[in-house]
Parts: C-alpha cells; structure tokens; sequence
C-alpha cells in the first residue's frame, strides 16, 4: 500500500505525475479498515473531524499524500448506502470522492485499488484523476466478477 516510487506520486491537486518530475516522497492507500489499525482508532471514530485528525497526523509523519479508500460514509457523517468513497489528502487539502457502491463479498477489493491508481499515476495525471479512475476500474472489476458479466478484459 506504501508508494515510495518518484514516478507514482503527485504533491498537489492539479500538479501532472511522470517518472522524473515527482518527488520520492511516501505515500499511502489503504482501506478505512487498514487506516483504523494505522491511526490506532477505532473504525466508528473515523468520521467527521476524527477522519480529519487521523489523516493529518499521518502527513504529519512525513508522507506527501494519503487515500482512505472504501468509506461508506462522508465528513459530515452522512451515510448513503449506495454509494462509497475515497478520503484524499495532500497537504492541507482535502476532498471526498463518490463513486457507485458495487456489493460485493470479494477479497483484495483494496489491492485492486491500490494497483489501478498506482498505475494511473505512473501513466501521468493528478491525484484526483488517478483515484477516480481507479475507482471506476475497480467497480468495473468487481461487476465482472458478478455472475452474467461479460468476461472481456479491463484495461487499466
């Protein structure tokens, strides 16, 4: 979950990512549940301001950004059940991302993430750009994976 790379890291919202332009700066993905474990919180403090509070304490230790990927909730503490999100902090910036919620009983859904915004950042892009496309391709993933689904490849 830990992105060490030059080429899979971007310090600001709108700054492009490539192989020589990004600092080797660390950086971190992981799931809300893999997050608690991080911060040493409970799960159910990982809304609103303790969400907040967390992730900055992360960046505080040095690393140049930070995706909580798999929340079904938002900052205000809002829970829409058919949709899920990415927490995304760079520097003193923040935004949540929404994207549809696919049900699925699938193990790995955060590698799968993980992998497809690694990749996005390493083809060029901002931070926001990659998370959303590695959304997309996730829930891609996952509705193929649904017994019907086509079985064509994805492309990431």
């Amino acid at each position: 979950m830990t992105s060490r790379s030059g080429s899979t890291t971007t310090q600001r919202w709108g700054r492009r990512c490539s192989a020589t332009s990004c600092p080797s700066r660390p950086a971190l993905s992981p799931t809300c549940s893999s997050f608690a474990h991080l911060t040493h919180r409970p799960i159910e403090e990982l809304r609103g301001e303790g969400l907040l509070e967390a992730a900055r304490s992360l960046l505080e230790g040095g690393l140049d950004w930070l995706v909580v990927t798999g929340l079904r909730g938002e900052l205000e503490g809002r829970v829409e059940q058919d949709q899920i999100g990415e927490f995304v902090l760079v520097g003193g910036s923040v935004q949540l991302r929404r994207h549809p919620f696919v049900p699925s009983g699938a193990k790995g859904v955060g590698d799968v993430f993980t992998a497809a915004l690694n990749a996005r950042l390493v083809r060029g892009g901002s931070l926001v750009e990659a998370v959303d496309d590695a959304a997309r391709l996730t829930a891609d993933h996952l509705r193929s994976a649904q017994p019907g689904a086509s079985d064509e490849p994805r492309q990431v």
